[in-house]
């Protein structure tokens, strides 16, 4: 939701009868609105640049069709007994209550901080959310937007909560389903015309038709720029940035996500890509990839990432690995999207996923 629609929440919250009970409060650095129900509680978060993602009151079909898709899948979880989980691996309550988190001691406030009273809105203080065990957040860490910083960024808001199970999810047969919950945590299904699962039908064919094809730096951009062609014909509308994410995750390294921020990253690096499609992207994004200054970046950051809090935090409970760990950390999966994050970084994203 853009930022002009953003603004009109607190409003729009205020008007509902009955009134709703919300709590507005910060967690990890990312202003929220929690939306207290009797079932479960809904959140509206905030982007750094002022907008705001949140399904329920989205004007988009495809959005509202994801959140009712959500809450569909959550209550069949609740009524199967299952535990959710966490990005960092760790059991919630089971029915997400924010109540329960807190008594459970997944979520505490942080005395003498208090948010700004807005019309319609209960104000608390900031709320930190942590691993459990873990009684400190990490308050020192690398320079935003250094090569440590995307190393660790990635792996805790990215790979860890999501990538590491579409990747799991994509290594079989894709399904339209799949593909919807990928399109949904990387906010492309949108740019897909048509409604409900069997809008993916042509897309899933595609890249299931893929699914033994080896894929390289050479022959990459064609067999992405041809998929673009089809499916651009069968749908009446491109979107790279979508199937080059769908492409990533079945075959990872040699893909580079094509991203808008990481278009105008790579313009900043000098490197143009121009408006000339896949190809120029790619080409100007593996200039960046293997330039010796990339590639010392990438070097350093990978030598210093088992000095992470996080990561230091999941060898010490066990949620990864040792043997884990130095597999991915010397995979070239990680070194394509700490290059990734680099690139949209520099050109200027204020919010990932």
């Amino acid at each position: 939701m853009k930022q002009t629609e953003a603004l009109r929440i607190p409003a729009l919250l205020a008007a509902r009868k009955p009134r709703l009970t919300v709590e507005e409060a910060t967690i990890e650095g990312i202003r929220m609105l929690v939306i207290l129900g009797n079932e479960f509680d809904s959140v509206i978060r905030y982007t750094r640049g002022g907008g705001a993602d949140m399904p329920q009151l989205s004007s988009y079909p495809e959005v509202a069709e994801s959140a009712a898709y959500v809450d569909e899948r959550l209550a069949r979880q609740r009524s199967s007994g299952r535990m959710n989980k966490t990005g960092e691996g760790v059991n919630w309550p089971r029915n997400w209550k924010l109540s329960e988190a807190k008594t459970a001691g997944k979520v505490w406030y942080t005395p003498g901080r208090q948010t700004e009273a807005r019309p319609g809105v209960i104000s608390t203080p900031s709320p930190i959310i942590s691993i459990e065990k873990n009684t400190q957040r990490q308050t020192v860490g690398p320079a935003q937007g250094s090569w440590r910083w995307c190393a660790e960024d990635y792996l805790r808001e990215i790979w860890w909560p999501q990538d590491k199970n579409l990747i799991c999810s994509f290594s079989e047969f894709v399904t339209c389903e799949m593909l919807h919950n990928l399109c949904v945590l990387y906010r492309v299904a949108r740019n897909i015309p048509g409604h409900g699962l069997s809008k993916y039908g042509r897309f899933v064919e595609i890249l299931n038709g893929h699914r033994g094809t080896q894929m390289t730096k050479e022959n990459a951009p064609s067999i992405i720029e041809q998929a673009l062609s089809d499916l651009t014909q069968a749908y009446g509308r491109s979107f790279l940035s979508a199937i080059s994410k769908a492409f990533w995750m079945i075959k990872q390294h040699p893909v580079a996500i094509y991203d808008s921020y990481a278009w105008k990253g790579l313009q900043r690096q000098g490197l143009s890509p121009g408006y000339r499609g896949y190809r120029a992207y790619y080409k100007a994004w593996f200039t960046f990839f293997e330039s010796a200054d990339t590639q010392t970046g990438l070097n350093d950051a990978l030598r210093w990432l088992p000095e992470s809090q996080f990561v230091q935090k999941l060898l010490q409970t066990g949620a990864m690995g040792a043997t884990e760990f130095n597999a991915f950390t010397t995979s070239m999966l990680l070194r394509n999207r700490i290059v990734d994050r680099r690139l949209c970084y520099e050109g200027g994203v204020v919010g990932f996923k």
